[in-house]
């Protein structure tokens, strides 16, 4: 029998509710960065824009090839732009 080296899983509430641990991890990060100045962000909005970003902004293949978290990071840039 073969043996397995790597086991991975893709955000897709595979091993968790996903949508539940995005929402709360994005609420704390606004919380945060009202803390220091950026009023007005709502954890809603990190998701909102990161959606946009991937559906809008990317073309199929670029937004296949962008983890989770590098689109995420461009939301939130986003994000404390605004605010």
């Amino acid at each position: 029998p073969q043996q397995l080296g790597l086991l991975t899983f893709d955000l897709d509430d595979t091993l968790y509710p996903i949508d539940v641990v995005m929402s709360e991890a994005n609420g704390a990060f606004a919380r945060a960065m009202e803390r220091f100045g950026y009023e007005g962000i709502e954890a809603s909005d990190i998701d909102k824009t990161g959606k946009k970003i991937r559906l809008e902004e990317m073309d199929p293949e670029e937004a296949a090839g962008t983890t989770h978290s590098g689109i995420r990071e461009l939301a939130i840039r986003r994000e404390l732009e605004k605010a």
